[in-house]
């Protein structure tokens, strides 16, 4: 993780003698008033020396604000030109004291409890344990949110490699040990999606183990608009190439999962949803897809084109 051209400031002075147990790391980007709820749920009374809170404004514009009154707990604010989440929450990382962190979406609001949750687990679980809690969709009346929270489940649902073992968790509610972080090196910051999905691939390569904290519970307030939708499951096709690049290049092992019992539990729940009409359910389907794809095939055609530059004779 190369040092960056990072910016802080901090809102209320941190205890420095007395390294907290959590580092909250927040990227944000042009969303200042879902991350100043966010952070209001932050404050629900655990210990302030037991966490800091970073947020890492990357490249907002204009820069966020706390306003006034300012925000409502005590954190950093770490502003750096725009990289991608990716860059962002490594920014954070190095910048952290804690022994763990906690990676958290600037949408996400944390019911009461969250901390103490964690808290638990981590003193219970063995080294080199990754965490995730829970993260629940709290629009049932966006469509294209909840058939996106579908994909995203069913995935996560299917990637059980070893008995007990989940394949990934996602960054929008991640804990993982500090040192262990820093010394896999982060999130991989070529990736501006998916770059969760590729580091838990690394963790578990390296005999890192998961556990869920099904009591850690973050609301995830995603208000998708269609063109959000298709941009989201674009930069998800792009990822997708990366991610499989990666684990080619370490000649990972073959990942056991049927795609066309995957793709058959995706139309099934996707039809079975309350929300909208089954034609708009199928159509989002058909535009996830088609996304997926063409995000896919843009990021092979980037890699052909960067190769050809790079052979390219002086």
């Amino acid at each position: 993780m190369p040092a960056r051209d990072v910016q802080q400031h901090s809102s209320t002075p941190l205890k420095e003698h007395l390294p907290p147990l959590f580092s909250v790391i927040i990227p944000t980007y042009n969303r200042t008033k879902p991350l100043r709820r966010c952070l209001e749920t932050l404050a629900q009374g655990y210990p302030d020396g037991r966490f800091e809170i970073i947020v890492v404004d990357d490249g907002s514009n204009p820069p966020v604000d706390p306003g006034e009154g300012g925000w409502p707990v005590q954190l950093v604010v770490l502003r750096q030109t725009n990289q991608g989440p990716s860059a962002a929450r490594n920014s954070g990382a190095r910048r952290a004291r804690g022994t763990y962190l906690i990676f958290l979406d600037d949408d996400c609001q944390v019911l009461s409890g969250w901390f103490e949750a964690i808290e638990r687990a981590v003193g219970a679980a063995a080294p080199r344990t990754m965490f995730g809690g829970k993260i629940v969709n709290s629009d049932e009346n966006n469509l294209c949110s909840e058939v996106s929270e579908v994909f995203i489940r069913i995935i996560l649902e299917r990637h059980r490699p070893r008995p007990g073992g989940l394949y990934f968790f996602r960054s929008t509610n991640m804990i993982v040990p500090r040192d262990e972080f820093l010394r896999m090196g982060g999130f991989d910051e070529r990736f501006r999606a998916s770059e969760d999905r590729e580091f838990c691939d690394r963790w578990q390569a390296g005999a890192g183990s998961f556990q869920y904290v099904p009591d850690a519970v973050a609301i995830h307030r995603s208000e998708l608009t269609v063109r959000a939708f298709a941009r989201q499951h674009f930069a998800y096709g792009r990822g997708a190439w990366h991610f499989h690049q990666a684990r080619f290049s370490r000649k990972s092992s073959r990942i056991g999962f049927d795609m066309l019992k995957y793709y058959a539990q995706v139309i099934r729940e996707v039809v079975r949803l309350r929300r909208g009409v089954v034609a708009v359910r199928i159509g989002l389907l058909a535009l996830w897809q088609a996304m997926n794809v063409c995000g896919f095939v843009c990021a092979l055609l980037d890699d052909v084109r960067g190769s050809r530059v790079r052979t390219r004779p002086i």
